[in-house]
């Protein structure tokens, strides 16, 4: 997000940009990743007891029903407004554009960022996919991080 807010801060915000530094993040994980200790268990000692598989799966039946709704969404009035309008300015205008009457314009919230990331790769059903594939991503992290 913070490297898609340079690429519109600095009026470069097309596709070929954004892949490009997504394939220089790629890289520079790959060079660190030998140096980093994540901590995250291989998926055969997960070491699960009985107690866990119930919870696993008492969360994987919460889950899975947000999931349907992320794969074929429906465009709220706050998204149809603002955090879709948004992202659609800037891809069009390739970086940051005022817009009249909405404070949010000066100064976008991750979300757009987010949004504007995959909409330059295909539309607002990859968008939300990928910003609720994060909020899962962000949960296993605080797991982790719990579990430590």
């Amino acid at each position: 997000m913070a490297s898609i807010f340079v690429l519109a801060a600095i009026g470069q915000l097309k596709l070929s940009a954004v892949v490009l530094l997504i394939v220089l993040w790629a890289a520079l994980a790959l060079g660190l990743r030998s140096r980093l200790e994540l901590g995250i268990p291989a998926c055969g000692s997960l070491g699960l007891g009985r107690r866990e598989w119930i919870h696993l799966a008492i969360f994987a039946a919460l889950v899975l029903p947000c999931f349907v709704l992320a794969a074929s969404p429906d465009v709220a009035w706050d998204a149809g407004v603002y955090h879709l309008t948004l992202p659609k300015l800037y891809i069009a205008h390739h970086g940051f554009r005022a817009v009249a009457m909405n404070v949010y314009s000066h100064w976008p919230l991750n979300t757009e960022l987010l949004f504007a990331g995959a909409m330059l790769a295909k539309d607002h059903i990859l968008a939300t996919t990928l910003h609720w594939g994060f909020g899962i991503l962000c949960l296993y992290g605080i797991h982790v991080s719990a579990a430590r």
